[in-house]
C-alpha cells in the first residue's frame, strides 16, 4: 500500500488561474438505454471540456503527490501530492507524505496537474493515472542516489472522497481559501541491506546490523490556505497508527508560481513553481530515522546517538509542468534537501545535503 504523506515530495501544489468547464453532449437515447440494461448502471452522458480563465485557489487536498516511498519527492510532488496508500516499501521512510508527495516525491510537492485540478470543484469523478521516474537518496542521509519509477493512480470523487497511490483512502474538502484532507495511509519500511525489488533499488548496505524499520499505518491530516492567486501555504502531518514507536511528523510548506503561459485561446500551457517546506518529527520519530540504539551500535560501527525532536530536514524545489492539452501533462522537478538539527549530526548521516528530482507524465480521464 502507497502512503499519502511526506517525508516529503510532502506535495506542493500549483495555482493555477485557469480552470475546467463542462459541456453535456447527451448520449442517442437508445444507446444509452442498450448499455443502461445490459450492466445495470445509470449512464452519465459524457463530457466535453474547455479551459476558461477563472481564479481559484489551491486545493491542498487533491494535489498529487508521488508514491510514499519517494520520500523526498512525496514531500515535494506532494504537499502531491498526494503519499501512499497501495505502496510496497520505500527507499526513503523518512519523508512521509507530504508528499508529496512529496512531495512528495508531496504533498510531495502543483508539481503536477492533478493538484492544479484539485483547486477546481469537480461535479464529475475523476481518475489520473501516470508515471515516470524518481532519484531519491537511498535513506535519509545516504550519499548515494537510486532512481526508482513512480507509479501515480489518483480517484477523486465528486463527494469529496479519494482513493489514491499517493495521497491514501480519505476524504477532502474546501471552504473558500482553505482547504483540508483526511486520510488513511501507509509509511514504508526501512531495509538495513541494499536490495531490488519491484520499486528499484532499495535500503543500504551502510546501515547493515541497524536492523529493519518496520512500515507501519498512518493517519494523514493536512490543511492549505491559499492568500492570493498563485500562492500556497500548507501543513501536513503523519501520524502513524501502527508501530506508534516509529513517531509523528509535521510538514509545513510554501509554493508559488513564477511562470505561466498560455496559447492563443487562452489555455495555460507552461507553468513554472518554486517551492520550500520544513520538515519537524517528535523525539520517536527523529529516534527512529537517525538515531542509535545501544542494542544497534554493539551490532555495528556506529556510536550511539540519541537526538532530540525537533526541525530535521529543509527542502526547496523548482517544478516546470507543460500541458499538451486538457488531459496529459509532462512534469519536471529538481530540487535539494538539507538534514538540520540533530538528524544532521547522526552518524548514519553520510551527506547532509542532497539533490532530488523526478519527471513524469499523466493523464486524467
Amino acid at each position: 500500500m502507497l502512503r499519502a504523506a511526506s517525508s516529503r515530495l510532502r506535495t506542493q501544489t500549483t495555482c493555477m488561474p485557469w480552470s475546467r468547464r463542462a459541456m453535456r453532449t447527451p448520449l442517442p437515447r437508445s444507446i444509452s438505454s442498450s448499455i443502461s440494461s445490459i450492466f445495470m448502471v445509470s449512464i452519465k452522458p459524457p463530457q466535453a471540456e474547455e479551459w476558461v480563465k477563472k481564479p481559484s485557489s489551491c486545493n491542498l487536498n487533491k494535489r498529487l503527490i508521488l508514491p510514499s516511498w519517494h520520500g523526498p519527492i512525496l514531500s515535494a510532488v506532494n504537499r502531491a501530492t498526494p503519499d501512499s496508500v497501495l505502496h510496497l516499501t520505500e527507499n526513503s521512510m523518512h519523508a512521509s507524505t507530504t508528499l508529496l508527495t512529496s512531495l512528495a516525491l508531496a504533498c510531495g510537492l502543483s508539481l503536477n496537474p492533478l493538484a492544479a485540478a484539485a483547486a477546481e470543484p469537480t461535479s464529475e469523478n475523476v481518475f489520473t493515472i501516470g508515471g515516470g521516474v524518481a532519484a531519491v537518496s537511498s535513506y535519509s542521509g545516504s550519499d548515494k542516489l537510486s532512481a526508482s519509477p513512480l507509479i501515480i493512480l489518483d480517484y477523486a470523487m465528486s463527494n469529496g472522497l479519494f482513493i489514491s497511490t499517493s495521497r491514501g483512502i480519505g476524504y477532502g474538502g474546501q471552504a473558500g481559501a482553505f482547504s483540508y484532507s483526511a486520510a488513511l495511509g501507509y509509511r514504508g519500511n526501512r531495509e538495513d541491506h541494499k536490495r531490488k525489488g519491484v520499486n528499484g533499488w532499495g535500503g543500504s548496505d551502510y546501515l547493515k546490523g541497524m536492523g529493519e524499520v518496520k512500515g507501519n499505518a498512518s493517519a494523514l491530516l493536512s490543511a492549505g490556505y491559499s492568500p492570493m492567486p498563485g500562492l500556497s501555504l500548507s501543513v501536513s502531518s503523519d501520524i502513524p497508527l501502527s508501530n506508534r514507536e516509529n513517531g509523528a511528523n509535521v510538514h509545513f510548506g510554501a509554493t508559488g508560481q513564477v511562470y505561466g503561459r498560455a496559447d492563443a485561446k487562452g489555455v495555460q500551457q507552461d507553468s513554472v513553481s518554486i517551492g520550500g517546506q520544513l520538515g519537524w518529527g517528535e523525539r520517536k520519530y527523529v529516534q527512529t530515522m537517525y538515531g542509535v540504539t545501544a542494542t544497534q551500535a554493539a551490532n555495528t560501527s556506529f556510536k550511539q546517538y540519541t537526538p532530540k525532536g525537533g526541525f530535521y530536514e529543509a527542502q526547496a524545489t523548482v517544478n516546470w509542468e507543460h500541458r499538451f492539452d486538457a488531459r496529459w501533462s509532462l512534469n519536471t522537478l529538481v530540487g535539494v534537501e538539507h538534514r538540520m538539527g540533530d538528524a544532521a549530526k547522526s552518524p548514519i548521516v553520510q551527506r547532509k545535503t542532497a539533490p532530488i528530482g523526478a519527471v513524469y507524465v499523466t493523464y486524467r480521464y
